[in-house]
């Protein structure tokens, strides 16, 4: 997408880019809930997702939080759910959602137990 400016030429928009949570990183969130690198890691992420919608945001872990009790195909089951909104998406909030699906989608993924699953449900 561009956009003329005031002289004629062209200001082109730059594609926003996204740091990755670091594998070790999320190990240790999941595994360990260290509570230290949650705060750290969801400040950091709260920041580069602003262009994501709240709503967006709070109904993907409203799914999570209604588990009541650690049911690891109930929590596979929400990956293709956060996969068709990014489907839906479009525009410069498509490039968010698809980060946000991409670093949950490895949360999820090494969840095993109740209390990975409760690490999380904190994050």
């Amino acid at each position: 997408m561009n956009r003329s400016n005031s002289s004629g030429g062209n200001t082109f928009y730059k594609k926003e880019s996204f740091e990755d949570v670091p594998l070790n990183i999320k190990e240790n969130i999941i595994k360990r809930g260290d509570g230290k690198l949650i705060n750290e890691w969801g400040e950091k992420l709260g920041k580069q997702y602003r262009a994501i919608s709240t709503s967006r945001i709070r109904k993907f872990f409203g799914g999570v939080e209604r588990m009541v009790d650690f049911n690891e195909n109930e929590l596979n089951l929400l990956r293709p759910q956060l996969a068709y909104v990014v489907g839906k998406e479009k525009g410069e909030k498509k490039d968010a959602l698809k980060h946000f699906r991409n670093e949950i989608d490895g949360c999820i993924e090494m969840v095993k137990d109740a209390k990975e699953f409760e690490h999380l449900k904190v994050f």
